[in-house]
């Protein structure tokens, strides 16, 4: 492997960390990974090629500008610092995809097959009495969790022990994202993961460890596409004995259970205070942040908690609000027309056929349905990833002889 190759799974790599990562996302390690990020990429454009990029984005960068000047308008007690935050992870985090391009699907599977197989080794550990180093002590999330982690697996004390987090802070988010690897290639699935056999037999080991009800939910789309796809008419056999397998499992009953549990007698838009589990489960999410969206449904509440909470601020007060439906958390931060930006611009610059682009835009959402991915560089990037064929655009300013083009 040469130095070239091993710079891609270093970048791939980090772009995770500060995704979801504990060590380097709850600690002052996130900023600095982030400045890692920019300067190696300052250093590896050419100036042309950087600001090819960035006109590329310009629109869209504009957009997010223009929204957060509205709720600067007329919503209270919004952080400007913490919008400014989210534009620059913006920029830098679509920068890597459009550096990439179509190339990104291969370094970001290795990487997920190397922390899925390290996880697979460390887990089984961690559940026979294995401690790993305890970095952070107690403090992470609550008194009551401790942290402890070697970078590329972890696991909290009384949180979710009994799951597969992998490097993550939460089961959940490890089984986004390993669910985003076929979703990066649904345009060509069946293709994709006969060519790497392998790595999906791991990546699908690991899923099965993480016992997320979001996970398992859309691996059933991904089942259901490539069985049909390269079984014909035994695929509908098989994906509906895999459909009707996964959904009888307990993890998913007891999970709705809970979930419905947990609301019984609430009316919709009814407003109730973190007790420690009602805001993290999904359906229980949807009710807390009804009323929060309704405020200002059209531009959001802001990113910042004092902003989004400014209509009741004793929820300020409080030592933990866990959101569990990101999908609903990031309409009532950035309203309906942030995520218009955000799903359009998918549509738009995904180069696959139309039924794929509907299909990815779905699990996106299913995804979201679960985990907060949107506050994460990975998700936030998204939009301007890139498929083995590019779109073109046209210079702004163009080449001497009049007749130059840019891959998009």
């Amino acid at each position: 492997m040469n130095l070239k190759g091993i710079n891609n799974y270093i970048i791939v790599f980090l772009f995770l960390a500060i995704s979801g990562n504990p060590f380097f996302c709850y600690w002052t390690y996130s900023s600095l990974a982030l400045l890692i990020l920019v300067f190696i990429f300052l250093y590896k454009f050419r100036i042309s090629l950087l600001y090819d990029n960035l006109y590329k984005i310009r629109k869209y960068i504009l957009l997010f500008s223009i929204l957060f000047l509205l709720q600067i308008v007329f919503v209270d007690s919004i952080s400007v610092i913490t919008q400014i935050n989210y534009l620059i992870k913006i920029i830098v985090a679509s920068l890597i995809f459009l550096y990439y391009k179509d190339r990104f699907s291969i370094p970001f599977l290795r990487v997920m097959t190397f922390i899925a197989f390290v996880s697979l080794i460390f887990y089984p550990l961690s559940l026979l009495g294995f401690n790993l180093p305890n970095i952070f002590g107690t403090g992470f999330a609550n008194n009551t969790n401790t942290l402890h982690t070697i970078i590329v697996y972890n696991y909290v004390e009384d949180f979710n022990f009994g799951r597969n987090c992998g490097m993550f802070w939460e089961p959940g988010v490890f089984a986004c994202y390993l669910c985003t690897v076929p979703l990066l290639n649904l345009g060509n699935l069946n293709t994709f993961v006969n060519s790497n056999k392998y790595s999906f037999i791991i990546l699908a080991i690991a899923l099965f460890t993480t016992f997320s009800t979001t996970g398992y939910l859309i691996s059933l789309i991904f089942i259901y596409k490539y069985s049909v796809v390269k079984f014909k008419y035994i695929g509908w056999i098989l994906a509906l004995i895999a459909i009707a397998f996964i959904v009888s499992t307990d993890v998913i009953v007891d999970k709705f259970n809970k979930d419905l549990a947990t609301i019984e007698g609430l009316s919709f838009g009814e407003k109730y205070y973190y007790d420690g589990y009602n805001t993290e489960n999904r359906l229980g999410a949807i009710f807390f942040l009804s009323g929060i969206i309704m405020n200002h449904p059209l531009i959001g509440n802001g990113l910042n908690p004092e902003a989004l909470y400014s209509h009741d601020k004793s929820l300020l007060l409080l030592d933990h609000i866990g959101i569990g439906n990101g999908f609903f958390l990031y309409i009532a931060s950035l309203g309906i027309l942030g995520l218009v930006f955000y799903i359009s611009t998918i549509y738009k610059n995904w180069n696959i056929d139309r039924g794929n682009k509907i299909l990815s835009i779905l699990v996106i959402v299913l995804l979201l349905q679960g985990e907060p991915l949107l506050i994460y560089p990975l998700y936030i990037g998204l939009p301007f990833f890139i498929h083995e064929k590019e779109q073109k655009l046209k210079y702004l300013i163009p080449s001497k002889n009049g007749n130059r083009k840019t891959k998009y």
